[in-house]
Order: C-alpha cells, then sequence, then structure tokens
C-alpha cells in the first residue's frame, strides 16, 4: 500500500508482500486465506436482516429498492469453530467473499484444510492476462483551466474559513454551506491507518462535544484502538470533520464519522487488503453512507505479485472486487488516485481503478494538474481519475496542535467525499450512482475528460443553478441551434431554436430552465452538421 501522501511533516513509503502456499492464499507470514464453499445452515437468515444490519442499513436498501442477498448474511459460525478446533487463530472474518483470514505456523496443518468439505481452494479473485485494450491518450497540459484562488471570503459566509477556504470555494463547497447543507445526517467512515490524537486535538473538539463520532474500530488488532498512532488518518479527517474557527474548517464539519483502521503501520503485506473488506463490510452494516479511503495497492515485496497494469480493469483485486460489492449496497465511495504521476508508473493503484468508485485526482491552488497526481487510463480502458481537487497545500490538522499543510491525492480525496455528504444530503432520495453521474456532469472537462484530470474540478453548485449555460464553442460552424430537454419517459419538455448569429459569446445561458421538478432529463443539441446528448440533473 501507500498512502497518498508527500506532506511537510511526514514521509511513508511502504510496500506489500504477497506468496502462494499450497493451495492456500499466503496474504502475510503465517496468515492464510481461506476460503468456505457456501454459507449452508446459518443461523442468519435473508428474511431477517435485522439480525446482521442496523436499521440505517436496511432504511438505505429499502430506500433504494436494494434486495439482502446471501452474500449479506454472516460466515458460517460452525465453519469458524471447526477451524478454530484444529487450533487455526481467526484473525479477520468476510461475508462478502465468504472466507477468513487465520495465522498458523503449521503448514502441514494449512496443506491439509483443502480436504475439508467446507474448504474452497480457489479463492473468488485472481490474476488475469488480457488484451490491453487502452489506446494512450495525449497527456496534453494545455488545455488548462485557471482557478484564481479566492482570497477575500463572502461576508456572509456561515464559517470563519481561514486558509482553508481556497480548497473548499474551488469546489464551491461553501455555497453549500451556506445553503445549510453542511453534512447533517450523514455518516462517513474513514478507513485509513491510524487516528493519532483525534480524541487530543484542537481540530476535533467539536466532533466529541456533538457526539460526531459514532465508533472506532481497529481491523488490524481486533480492537477499538485508532488514536496512538499513525498520523495520516488523523489528517484525513480534518479536512472533512475539523472544525477550528478561523484556521481550519472541513468539507462536512456536521457529518457524523466512523474511524476504521485496515492498515498495519511496520509491516506491508496483502492482507490488508482483506482488512480494507472487513472494514468496508462493518461500514456497510452500521449504515455508513459514504466509505473514503485514501490508501492503495500496486507493488509487493514480491515482484511477481505486484499488481500489473493489466490488473487495472476494475475487477481483479481483492479490495476493487470489495469496493464493487460495497456500491451495489448503496454505499458511495471515495478513493485516492495515488500519487505516481511523476514516476516510471504513473498509473493508479486499486482500489481507484473500480468502476463505480469516484476516484480523485490533484491539482494544486490554482487548479491546475498537480505531477504527482497518479493517472489513467485503466487498463479496459475506462476515465480514471474521474475528477480532481485541490492536493497541494492543502490545509489540515498537523500531529501537533499546529495547523499545516500537505500535498498528495490523499486529501483531494476526502476533501471531495465531504462535499459528496453534503450535496447527498440536499437530496437524500437520489441513488449513490445517480449522485456519482451528477458530481461527474457538473466537472469542468467533462466533454472533454482525459486521463490527468479525468472530467476535472467539480462544481457542488451546479445542481443548483437555476439557469443552464451550454458551451458552443466546439460546434462546427453552423447557423442555428436546436435545444431539446426530455425527462426520462421520453417527454419533451424544452425545445427552441436558435439562430446563433444572435450570441456574441461561446455560451448560450437559458434562463428558469429548472422550474420543473427534481431529476434526470437528457439535453439534445443539434445543428445541421451534428448532435449530441447529455444528461442534466435536478437536485
Amino acid at each position: 500500500m501507500k498512502r497518498f501522501l508527500n506532506i511537510l511533516f511526514t514521509f511513508c513509503f511502504l510496500n506489500i508482500y504477497f506468496v502462494n502456499f499450497g493451495q492456500m492464499k499466503n496474504l502475510a507470514p503465517e496468515k492464510y486465506w481461506v476460503q468456505f464453499t457456501d454459507k449452508n445452515n446459518s443461523s442468519f437468515s435473508v428474511n431477517a436482516p435485522e439480525e446482521f444490519l442496523s436499521a440505517k442499513a436496511i432504511e438505505r436498501r429499502n430506500r433504494f429498492s436494494i434486495e439482502i442477498e446471501i452474500n449479506d448474511l454472516p460466515v458460517n459460525s460452525n465453519y469458524i469453530d471447526s477451524l478454530e478446533s484444529l487450533g487455526l487463530e481467526i484473525l479477520g472474518k468476510s461475508k462478502w467473499f465468504n472466507s477468513v483470514i487465520v495465522k498458523s505456523v503449521d503448514t502441514v496443518l494449512l496443506d491439509t484444510l483443502q480436504n475439508l468439505s467446507f474448504v474452497d481452494v480457489y479463492p473468488p479473485f485472481s490474476k488475469k492476462k488480457k488484451e490491453n485494450q487502452v489506446k494512450e491518450k495525449n497527456r496534453n497540459l494545455n488545455f488548462q483551466k485557471k482557478i484564481v484562488p479566492n482570497k477575500k471570503q463572502f461576508k456572509n459566509n456561515v464559517f470563519d474559513y481561514g486558509l482553508s477556504f481556497n480548497q473548499i470555494s474551488m469546489l464551491n463547497g461553501h455555497i453549500l454551506h451556506n445553503m445549510g447543507f453542511q453534512g447533517q445526517g450523514m455518516e462517513i467512515a474513514i478507513i485509513d491507518g491510524g487516528f493519532y490524537k483525534v480524541d487530543e486535538l484542537p481540530s476535533f473538539d467539536t466532533l466529541f462535544e456533538n457526539n460526531q463520532i459514532l465508533g472506532t474500530r481497529d481491523f488490524v488488532e481486533n480492537n477499538n484502538n485508532v488514536y496512538d498512532e499513525a498520523t495520516h488518518g488523523m489528517m484525513v479527517l480534518s479536512t472533512i470533520g475539523g472544525n477550528y474557527p478561523g484556521k481550519l474548517i472541513g468539507t462536512a464539519p456536521k457529518s457524523k464519522f466512523w474511524l476504521l483502521r485496515s492498515e498495519t503501520v511496520n509491516s506491508e503485506y496483502l492482507e490488508e487488503e482483506f482488512y480494507w473488506t472487513v472494514a468496508a463490510e462493518f461500514s456497510d452494516s452500521v449504515g455508513v453512507d459514504i466509505v473514503t479511503t485514501s490508501l492503495g495497492y500496486s507493488t509487493f515485496d514480491d515482484p511477481s505479485q505486484n499488481h500489473d497494469y493489466e490488473s487495472l480493469d476494475g475487477e481483479s483485486s481483492i479490495i476493487t472486487i470489495a469496493s464493487n460489492i460495497a456500491v451495489t449496497k448503496g454505499l458511495f465511495l471515495v478513493s485516492s488516485a495515488g500519487n505516481s504521476g511523476n514516476k516510471p508508473w504513473h498509473y493508479i493503484t486499486v482500489p481507484a481503478d473500480a468502476n463505480d468508485v469516484l476516484t480523485v485526482g490533484a491539482v494544486d491552488n490554482f487548479g491546475i494538474y498537480a505531477n504527482f497526481s497518479s493517472t489513467g487510463f485503466t487498463s479496459d480502458g475506462r476515465i480514471k481519475p474521474d475528477i480532481t481537487a485541490q492536493g497541494v497545500f492543502v490545509v489540515m490538522q498537523s500531529g501537533s496542535e499546529e495547523i499545516g499543510t500537505g500535498n498528495g491525492t490523499s486529501f483531494s480525496c476526502p476533501i471531495i467525499a465531504g462535499l459528496v455528504a453534503c450535496l447527498w444530503q440536499s437530496n437524500p432520495e437520489v441513488s449513490n450512482l445517480e449522485l456519482l453521474e451528477i458530481i461527474k456532469n457538473s466537472s469542468d472537462r467533462y466533454e472533454n475528460p482525459d486521463s490527468l484530470y479525468g472530467y476535472g474540478i467539480p462544481d457542488f453548485e451546479n445542481p443548483f443553478k437555476e439557469n443552464f449555460s451550454i458551451d458552443i464553442s466546439d460546434i462546427e460552424d453552423t447557423e442555428y441551434i436546436n435545444i431539446e430537454i426530455f425527462d426520462l419517459l421520453g417527454v419533451k419538455i424544452f425545445n427552441e431554436n436558435l439562430d446563433l448569429k444572435d450570441f456574441k459569446s461561446n455560451k448560450i445561458e437559458i434562463k428558469n430552465l429548472f422550474n420543473f421538478q427534481k431529476g434526470i432529463y437528457i439535453l439534445n443539441i443539434k445543428t445541421d452538421k451534428s448532435s449530441f446528448r447529455k444528461k442534466l440533473f435536478k437536485l
């Protein structure tokens, strides 16, 4: 794993290890993946989800018509008891993969596990080699939209942001705050390596005063203590939930948080992808809305087990498969792209390759691509990163009493995650996948995405705007343009023919377009030479 971090006061460079032992997958020294064949004779039932899912998790499933499935059921306790009776120590259980991670030095015993009727020798992941489908696009830096920092804050801002204003105003997040959307009622899980001194540092005082820390879990040590090591998760939390008026305001300062540790400190092994999976399953079960992670995986101590470029296909690695499953449960996932953009390996890492995970790259405080930000495309040709946010000179809580700054997609990612919470708060009936499209659609390069910026810098005010602007600069020479808008039933609700000679700029503004109801609409633009469609969203 590489923490996506390059900050002024700390540096981390970490690796992962993965080897095979017989038919058991060796995730770390003396630690093995054991795959079960089924969940037969389980004491749990999909008809009684309240026994293994919280009320909030069930409400989310009902709201979005998501069925309770077999992979929601806990791992069969009889199988676990059988392994423990053999002398194996169970370190973690994954219901989505129907598997456990065990610890043992008895290699003879491990070699015989495949003879147990309930043990499957093949885990639900494998390396796949396939034809490279990517046609690498030009990594062109010429198309750059400069966003000048707004050093003069609006007098009516509800928060005194201090120097953290730029990283929020670049995305128009302060406008969401001024509208009253500050994360109230939303729950965010941060999966990281530790949250050093969160219970002591000044940026987090209000989180404890207002009972916004819902709980903690350490899935590495199997306890609840996450405050005694690793500053990385603490700094990530500060960019979302920090509340230090005049110095630092996070992007969702009134959200509630689960602080979950899946990352080891003194070693790096594939076991961490398993622990991350268990943390994501926990997040789903307690009813979390958003999971944000600034961890990523690419290289291992054993180079033969690296996640190579072909495996960046959105379906191969443990953590990517787990991310895909989490999305099907209705969670919104945000992942950092990585910090390898200026290295020979310049691609994103997993789980940033997952299809419906919002992958966030980094720009500087002027909106220009940060050269360390990892790039796309995925091996199957999809746009990644999806969007970008400020990842240079990001204002955050340091490990001391001071407010510092740092660089990395570790921080552009949670900045976005907090605003996702605020935007979703404005209309909780929108699904996670609809919200994903809304955010990408609002970005400044949506019509011309690339491997550096993805769809660009999102505008979180955009879904609330009453007027709609159409950029016609790329439309071929024509005198007339027809604009139509349809609802999802195919009913035409707007139609207008325009003479382009009447417009002196490259933008056409249609006023009062969004007086109709909330929802998704299809914009159709036609000229005598071409046509194109895009989605519109009304929140």
